[in-house]
C-alpha cells in the first residue's frame, strides 16, 4: 500500500513540475545584420524569411526615407530584436494587450512583438513600429515631441495604399472645413481618442504634415530639425531653428493646408 502511495505522489510531482515546463514553447533564434528574431517553436518557416527580408528592407527605407541613412545604428549588440510569439493568444496572454492588438513595441528597448500573419504586420505595423524606435533611437528617449509628429513620422513609413486612404480623409476633411488646427492637434493624444474618424483625420493630418516638410524642404533641413530635438530635447525650440518662418504653429498650418488644397483638392 505504501509502494502504491508512493508511486501516485511521484506521478503527481512529475506531473506537476514537467507539465508546464513541457507545455511552454521554446524559443528558436535568427540573426540578420540589424535584428535578432526571437521566435517560438512551430512557426512557419515561410513567415520567419518575410520578417527578416521586411525588417531589412524598412531599415533600410526608414533611414533613407528620413535622411538618417549615415547613422547606422543597430549593428552587433545594439540590433533590435523581434518577438514573434506562436499564435495570437500566446500573444495577447504575454504581453497584457488587448485582442484587437496585431503588435507592439517597447521604443527604449527597441522590441517589437507580435505574431504570425497578424493583420497588416508587413504592409503597416512592421513599419510603422520600426519608424518609431528608429526615430526614437535618433533624438533620443527624452526628448518632447508632440505626438503628431511622432505618428507622422511612424506613419509616413508604411506602404503607399495606406497613405492614399488618408489622403481620401484630407479632400474630405477640407471639403468639409473640419481639418483640426495644428494647435488642437498638438494637444492630442490619439490613444484617448474615442471615434475612429477623429482618430484617421489625426493620422492623416500628422503623415501629411511630416511629408510636407520633407518635400518642401528637403531631407537635409528634416535631419537638422531631428538634430537639434536631440539637442534642445524640445520640439518647440527646434522648429524654429531648423525653419526660421515658423516661429508660430498657426504659420506651419496655414502654409501646409495651402499645400493639400494646392495638391489633393483636385485628385
Amino acid at each position: 500500500m505504501k509502494i502504491i502511495k508512493s508511486l501516485i505522489l511521484l506521478n503527481f510531482f512529475f506531473l506537476f513540475f514537467s507539465g508546464p515546463i513541457s507545455a511552454e514553447p521554446k524559443w528558436l533564434e535568427e540573426r540578420s545584420r540589424h535584428f535578432i528574431i526571437y521566435y517560438q517553436e512551430g512557426i512557419d518557416w515561410g513567415f520567419l524569411s518575410e520578417t527578416v527580408y521586411y525588417a531589412e528592407k524598412f531599415y533600410d527605407d526608414i533611414t533613407e526615407n528620413l535622411g538618417f541613412r549615415r547613422y547606422d545604428f543597430w549593428l552587433w549588440e545594439k540590433r533590435a530584436r523581434i518577438y514573434i510569439y506562436k499564435d495570437k493568444e500566446t500573444y495577447v496572454k504575454a504581453t497584457g494587450m488587448p485582442e484587437w492588438s496585431g503588435g507592439r513595441a517597447i521604443y527604449e528597448q527597441k522590441i517589437i512583438e507580435s505574431f504570425p500573419w497578424a493583420k497588416g504586420f508587413f504592409s503597416q505595423l512592421l513599419a510603422h513600429e520600426l519608424g518609431h524606435i528608429i526615430f526614437r533611437e535618433f533624438v533620443g528617449p527624452q526628448a518632447k515631441v508632440p505626438m503628431w509628429f511622432e505618428e507622422g513620422v511612424a506613419s509616413s513609413q508604411e506602404t503607399e495604399r495606406y497613405r492614399l486612404n488618408r489622403e481620401k480623409t484630407l479632400v474630405h476633411a477640407l471639403k468639409k472645413q473640419s481639418l483640426i488646427s495644428l494647435v488642437n492637434l498638438t494637444k492630442i493624444d490619439p490613444r484617448r481618442i474615442q471615434d475612429e474618424y477623429t482618430a484617421t483625420l489625426f493620422y492623416a493630418q500628422a503623415e501629411s504634415l511630416v511629408r510636407f516638410l520633407v518635400d518642401k524642404f528637403g531631407k537635409y533641413e528634416f535631419v537638422k530639425l531631428c538634430r537639434l530635438i536631440r539637442d534642445y530635447k524640445d520640439f518647440s525650440v527646434a522648429l524654429p531653428k531648423a525653419y526660421p518662418r515658423y516661429e508660430k504653429l498657426e504659420d506651419l498650418d496655414k502654409d501646409w493646408t495651402e499645400f493639400v488644397r494646392s495638391n489633393l483638392i483636385h485628385k
